[in-house]
């Protein structure tokens, strides 16, 4: 006969299969119906069982400030990344395109996606872990778990996948630093609605129209900017000082 825990544990597995399925057969991507479907058992799962072990990020303070600070962020950076590889010769705008509808549903799109990974990698993923285990090892853990989110985009590789992976310790950082996952989702969002009207998804045609040049190594091929070498070296030292930050803003908010 099940005790209590186990009762609890099969539960929660049977909640999660369940909305997974509910929610997933309700949208075409099959890359969206994963992320929206973890995002959602995550939120449920959470409120229903775990809300007073740990915060999941849903800070309602200074919530609107950190999501502007975040699309700011996000937009600039792209920016800096999308013109140091023109600079460099990787890539040039070409043409240009406008349909409000295109770019409403590109807006939907980039939400959707951001909310959903941000919620459950940053948000549920990472303060759990961070509960039992520590800042660190949840940043690399919840980092590894929303890189593996993206391998069936096309042009993959390990170039791109480096990118999201020390994009997904950077996105932990602005968590542990703003207390919530709002600035993360500002990030995010901006990060790829910027891509999509700069045409960097080669994959999407949303605003302008960016031709490549040269090696796929300086623009990042067909998966996008996040194949750059020099996107990846730009993530990489903001990583490396996010994981001293991580670790320290851990330990005091533990204290």
């Amino acid at each position: 006969m099940l005790n209590k825990n186990s009762f609890v544990v099969f539960l929660r597995i049977g909640l999660y299969i369940v909305i997974f399925i509910t929610v997933g057969l309700s949208l075409q991507s099959p890359v969206y119906a994963t992320a929206v479907s973890l995002a959602v058992a995550s939120l449920v799962d959470y409120f229903i069982f775990v809300k007073d072990r740990w915060s999941i990020g849903l800070s309602k303070k200074r919530c609107i400030y950190d999501f502007l600070k975040g699309l700011l962020g996000g937009s600039l950076t792209l920016i800096v990344i999308f013109t140091t590889v023109y600079i460099f010769g990787g890539h040039k705008i070409v043409g240009l395109t406008f349909d409000a509808k295109v770019i409403l549903i590109w807006v939907v799109t980039c939400i959707i996606v951001a909310l959903s990974e941000e919620l459950f990698a940053r948000g549920y993923v990472y303060g759990a872990l961070k509960h039992w285990f520590g800042g660190i090892t949840a940043s690399i853990i919840s980092s590894g778990i929303f890189t593996v989110f993206h391998l069936t985009r096309p042009g993959v590789s390990v170039v791109a996948l480096s990118t999201l992976f020390f994009a997904g310790v950077l996105y932990t950082y602005m968590r542990e630093k703003s207390g919530a996952v709002w600035l993360p989702i500002g990030f995010h969002f901006a990060w790829n609605f910027t891509s999509g009207i700069m045409g960097i998804w080669r994959n999407e045609l949303i605003l302008f129209e960016t031709e490549l040049y040269n090696n796929h190594l300086i623009h990042g091929g067909t998966y996008g900017i996040e194949g750059s070498l020099f996107t990846a070296l730009f993530f990489l030292i903001l990583t490396a000082t996010a994981l001293f930050e991580i670790k320290r803003l851990s330990k005091n908010s533990n204290e």
